[in-house]
């Protein structure tokens, strides 16, 4: 039976082995360490972008609004028809399109009462 060279504890040897694989761990934790990292930034940035486009989104949209607004302000300046069901018609669909951009039902009511001349009414509830 003779001793292998695995089985002997020299000194030198087994701080050898601990240190190299030591240095591998530190080596590969900081290097997972520094993709996180960056992934992260990577990850904010993405956010940023989407934040931003959203944000040009609903730019463009109220502005569209504002200008449809300002169009429909200047048809609807002129008294409406004189038939009470069509002008109901007429006020009833500019109260469902006000509803739709997320006003509260009597604000959208008295605003489309107001572009058909129809605000001076008294308000039920």
């Amino acid at each position: 039976n003779t001793v292998k060279p695995w089985d002997v504890d020299t000194p030198g040897t087994k701080n050898k082995n601990s240190n190299s694989l030591q240095s591998l761990w530190k080596t590969w934790y900081n290097k997972s360490k520094n993709f996180l990292i960056r992934y992260r930034k990577e990850e904010q940035r993405r956010i940023q972008l989407l934040e931003e486009q959203e944000e040009e989104q609903r730019h463009q949209v109220v502005k569209k609004q504002m200008t449809a607004a300002g169009t429909r302000q200047a048809t609807r300046a002129t008294p409406g028809p004189s038939n009470p069901r069509q002008v109901h018609t007429l006020i009833a669909k500019r109260f469902k399109e006000l509803r739709a951009q997320g006003k509260s039902g009597r604000e959208a009511m008295q605003q489309a009462r107001e572009e058909y001349n129809q605000g001076d009414d008294t308000e039920i509830d």
